[in-house]
């Protein structure tokens, strides 16, 4: 056997993110062609943050990994 089988199983927290913080854009404003304002938003604030923790699970399952399974012979050779 090269490898014996392996199984893996656990689970663990992630989080809280706060990389990214909040986005804050003063102004947007949408003209037409003309040029007069057609929507006009102001301050917007987008809050990017992950304040809770969720739980990630690993699961890892392989099979033994065998180079030769029915072993090695070599018929009518004498190793002398």
């Amino acid at each position: 056997t090269l490898f014996p089988a392996q199984n893996f199983n656990t689970t663990f927290p992630v989080g809280p993110f706060f990389g990214l913080g909040v986005v804050n854009i003063s102004g947007i404003e949408i003209k037409d062609l003309a040029g007069n304002v057609t929507l006009q938003l102001g301050n917007l604030n987008i809050d990017t943050r992950i304040n809770q923790s969720f739980p990630v699970t690993v699961n890892w399952s392989t099979p033994a990994v065998t180079i030769f399974p029915n072993g090695i012979s070599i018929p009518n050779n004498p190793l002398a």
